[in-house]
């Protein structure tokens, strides 16, 4: 729902619900950036968000290959290589 229709808040909230539910904090976290940057974060859980956000950018401990990039950023690369 949210490839069709990504300013969409609802299927975020859904998701940061399953994720909170599943103990996801990871999942439920980057949901809730997603929310955030929609405007459309409840109070809460904009709190939690501010706490757990970083000013620094996370370390790369692992860098995608071009491949991998790729596949990441246009899947229509995996479909051509088929």
């Amino acid at each position: 729902m949210a490839e069709r229709d990504p300013y969409q808040p609802a299927p975020y909230k859904l998701l940061r619900k399953v994720y909170t539910e599943v103990r996801n904090a990871d999942a439920a976290w980057c949901i809730c950036q997603a929310l955030h940057v929609l405007g459309q974060r409840s109070p809460t859980r904009s709190a939690s968000y501010e706490r757990m956000r970083s000013d620094e950018p996370a370390e790369v401990v692992d860098a995608a290959s071009h491949e991998e990039w790729l596949l990441a950023t246009m899947p229509e690369f995996r479909m051509s290589r088929s």
